[in-house]
């Protein structure tokens, strides 16, 4: 039987958490000790979980097997920052706690993401991307189960970012906005060279996409606005290039055979890996450049247009050409 996933992991732990912490409470609650901010966060928080957790994201680890955090090294470092927490003020440290559970993510970003990033380029730039985002993931879940308490009360009471969120727009500020402009240009290189028939990665692709997909904070503005758009362009520049060379050098059968084998490759490309709200779009400016705007060329063709087709019962290359112009506007008559 297979070792359990991540998520798994994470609920096993968190049931742990709620027999273990209620014996903790009451014991706190029976002998009270006032913890300082520095203390509590440097010898408790920072050094047994936040210092061990960058550790092991920076080291590698066994995603399969590997619990990062046995259930009672998570209680006592959540069972830290709730007293730190629940104290009564002067020595209630909520509001340090939500600053440095922010200041600890974006001090990890600056520091050890983006150096890693800054000197790779193309596929190299995106595999590493992709690893220092699911790196992301895991340390921002665990920061969210350490601090779970502030989400709890002081988040809701102040009507702040969850910890979530934070985490989330942290790594948009700091990463993906500098980042953003060389990762999509390396992406629709990998698109225009599968169109050149070249094989691709196609999961890096598809984890790339994923990626923008989160940066639009439950929408797809990020998506759209960074990729999406310039996508459409470059398919437009990339087919109005082929389209040319086609009809220079192809009678209208050939044409319309790569039209087709060229939009159906385009309709796979969004089910393997771009977001299922491009496939209308990328479609469209497909037949605009490949048939749009080869019409009267390719009807008109002299020895293979619809003329001679008729002419000679090209039945299966007449049926292709309505299929084909059947796509577009006004493109039966």
């Amino acid at each position: 039987m297979g070792a359990p996933s991540s998520f798994k992991l994470l609920v096993e732990t968190q049931a742990w958490w709620e027999g273990a912490c209620a014996e903790q409470h009451i014991v706190t609650m029976q002998s009270p000790r006032i913890i300082n901010l520095e203390e509590g966060w440097t010898n408790e928080i920072k050094t047994k979980a936040i210092d061990v957790l960058e550790e092991m994201l920076n080291n590698g680890f066994d995603k399969r097997s590997t619990r990062m955090f046995a259930p009672k090294e998570y209680v006592q470092t959540y069972t830290t920052c709730y007293n730190m927490c629940t104290q009564r003020s002067p020595y209630n440290w909520s509001e340090q706690l939500y600053q440095r559970h922010g200041e600890t993510i974006c001090d990890y970003l600056s520091k050890t993401v983006l150096p890693a990033l800054r000197n790779q380029r193309d596929t190299f730039l995106l595999t590493e991307l992709t690893k220092r985002w699911a790196n992301h993931k895991i340390m921002n879940k665990w920061m969210r189960l350490f601090f779970m308490y502030l989400d709890r009360y002081y988040v809701k009471h102040h009507s702040l970012p969850t910890l979530d969120v934070a985490g989330l727009k942290h790594f948009k500020t700091l990463v993906y906005n500098e980042v953003k402009k060389d990762v999509v240009n390396a992406m629709i290189g990998l698109i225009d060279a599968e169109r050149d028939e070249k094989l691709i990665d196609r999961g890096l692709v598809k984890n790339c996409v994923e990626l923008l997909e989160a940066m639009g904070m439950g929408s797809l503005d990020a998506y759209v606005t960074d990729f999406e758009d310039q996508l459409l362009g470059s398919t437009k520049e990339y087919y109005a290039r082929k389209s040319q060379e086609w009809v220079e050098t192809d009678d209208t059968p050939t044409y319309l055979a790569k039209a087709e084998v060229a939009l159906d490759a385009e309709k796979a490309r969004v089910a393997h890996y771009l977001n299922s709200a491009s496939e209308p779009k990328l479609l469209r400016v497909c037949e605009h450049e490949i048939l749009e705007l080869r019409e009267t060329v390719l009807l008109e063709k002299e020895g293979s247009g619809c003329r001679a087709l008729l002419a000679n019962d090209k039945a299966a290359d007449l049926s292709r050409m309505y299929r084909l112009f059947s796509r577009v506007p006004n493109g039966l008559p």
